[in-house]
């Protein structure tokens, strides 16, 4: 399930797109009767504006001088305690600062089984092929060595794949 994207669609998976975080939201619980591991990838945004308008808004200081946000849902913590969660739960935490506090956080506050974090202050990992990550599990924090984005991708896969196991 992609949001928008300029990557292609690797040959094999099957892809749902879609524009906004409800939709996102509505296909994931759709999708979670046959999922075993969720890994929640997407940097949804957390807020949306509180009004949609199909119209361009003309600039005038009445409809332009306020915008009202309110609170997409928490995609990943839907999934983590739905009544279909699946065998493991990931979430991502790309964060500025404290990254591995903020990821242990988040691994507690969304009942998630693992975080993957690291660390974006400086941009570096935009646009670039190489990467760094620490999976984050309950007490253990594995720095995972840097690597391009494939090739830390094959060990987080690695890693998820020896967690199953143990779980079933």
């Amino acid at each position: 399930i992609s949001g928008p994207a300029q990557l292609e669609t690797p040959a094999g998976v099957a892809r749902i797109d879609v524009e906004t975080a409800r939709e996102m939201l509505i296909a994931v619980e759709s999708s979670l009767g046959d999922t075993d591991i969720f890994i929640g990838a997407a940097a949804v945004c957390d807020v949306r504006p509180a009004k949609f308008s199909t119209s361009k808004l003309k600039k005038s200081i009445n409809k332009l001088s306020t915008i009202e946000f309110t609170e997409n849902e928490d995609i990943i913590k839907v999934v983590a305690n739905s009544r279909q969660r699946p065998t493991l739960v990931i979430g991502f935490a790309a964060e500025t600062d404290s990254v591995l506090e903020k990821a242990k956080e988040k691994l507690v506050s969304k009942s998630l089984d693992a975080v993957i974090a690291n660390c974006v202050a400086n941009g570096d990992i935009f646009g670039q092929d190489n990467t760094q990550v620490t999976l984050i599990q309950n007490d253990m924090e594995n720095p995972l060595p840097p690597g391009t984005k494939a090739e830390v991708a094959m060990e987080i896969m690695t890693l998820i794949s020896e967690f199953l196991s143990k779980r079933i």
